[in-house]
């Protein structure tokens, strides 16, 4: 009685033992680890550019097996083969074949359930990348002897257990496209400018009203206009794949520019300013000319820095920055007054009262 109980106890617990170690095809020989190197995912998937790069993107990883219950003693050799299937289903492409045996199951003599992790790495053309995935297949043999359900002759599961090829693993690595938008032309224009355009998707120019049109002159090349004298900025803005790309682009120079300053507030006598022009144009030769201060830096470029003469009165002074510039759309000017703050004393004398 008490060997019958040992008996059924160690029956119960090779159940469980079956019960929990099956994958998803109801084995108890199945892969475990399959794993894809960390650098060639993002989230989870396997990265690929179908815009840039080499015209096949390298996969490599590793895989092991699990051999539960029964089977230890009866399994003589297992394959495993790790297959991208593109989008339409198709294999397209395949490692080699990772072989496990007995022996790679070995520790110290005694056969484990955990084999050796086995590495696998092949190349997958980048036009099958997309919608496509990678899968494990597996196969095993076995010896009849097992006396186990459904393995009543020796041979390879599932071709004779399932009559089909092979087992399929559960765990899958689906692929994703890190393809972008690519803008290549200038970003100023006096009259026309061509700009080739990678994965233009949905393509616009924004602000462009009066300023600027564009036409598709051939696949991915585009052609911006500039509609008469007029000036300003316009964007270019591609849509794909769900992610918006711009570029913006100068259409011209006004024949008048507006200058700006970094001032945050009033202006105070004697203090130091940085001033420029409101759009960075690609001027020729530029001259700035200053009334009520000094230019400390930065004549004959976009940016200057100004010292401001000091105003001891109680009324504000002016200010005067003008300049001068060429450039190959043409010449203009530009010109602006500024307010220095009141710091106290007398009013400047009017220059029309008698002395």
């Amino acid at each position: 009685m008490k060997k019958l109980l040992i008996l059924i106890i160690l029956a119960i617990g090779l159940v469980i033992e079956s019960v929990s170690a099956q994958d998803d095809n109801g084995n108890l020989i199945y892969p475990t680890n399959f794993n894809v190197n960390n650098d060639q995912l993002v989230n989870g998937r396997i990265k690929f550019d179908s815009a840039f790069g080499a015209n096949s993107v390298g996969i490599s990883g590793t895989c092991g097996m699990i051999v539960s219950g029964v089977y230890k003693n009866y399994v003589t050799k297992i394959i495993a083969q790790v297959v991208f299937i593109d989008k339409d289903g198709v294999v397209k492409h395949s490692a080699p074949s990772m072989e496990f045996y007995k022996s790679n199951f070995m520790v110290n003599g005694v056969m484990t359930q955990i084999s050796i992790a086995k590495p696998f790495e092949f190349n997958v053309g980048r036009g099958s990348m997309s919608g496509g995935h990678l899968e494990l297949r597996y196969k095993y043999e076995f010896d009849a002897a097992a006396n186990i359900p459904n393995l009543t002759q020796s041979g390879w599961a599932p071709a004779v257990t399932h009559n089909k090829e092979w087992f399929i693993h559960n765990k899958k690595y689906e692929t994703i496209d890190l393809a972008r938008t690519v803008f290549t032309g200038p970003n100023f224009i006096c009259t026309e400018g061509v700009y080739n355009i990678v994965n233009p998707g949905n393509l616009t120019l924004e602000n462009s009203a009066n300023i600027a049109t564009l036409n598709k002159i051939a696949d991915n090349s585009y052609k911006i206009n500039r509609i008469g004298n007029s000036a300003g900025s316009v964007t270019l803005k591609a849509v794909f794949q769900g992610k918006t790309y711009t570029k913006d682009i100068l259409v011209g120079i006004p024949s008048s520019l507006n200058i700006l300053s970094n001032a945050g507030g009033n202006m105070q006598g004697g203090a130091t300013y940085g001033f420029h022009l409101e759009e960075n144009y690609p001027l020729t030769s530029i001259s700035w000319n200053i009334t009520g201060g000094i230019i400390l830096s930065g004549q004959g470029t976009n940016n200057i820095s100004v010292k401001v003469d000091p105003n001891p009165f109680q009324t504000y002074n002016n200010l005067g920055i003008s300049l001068q510039y060429t450039s190959d759309c043409g010449n203009g000017s530009g010109n602006k007054t500024f307010y220095i703050a009141p710091s106290g004393g007398t009013s400047p004398i009017d220059p029309g009262e008698p002395l």
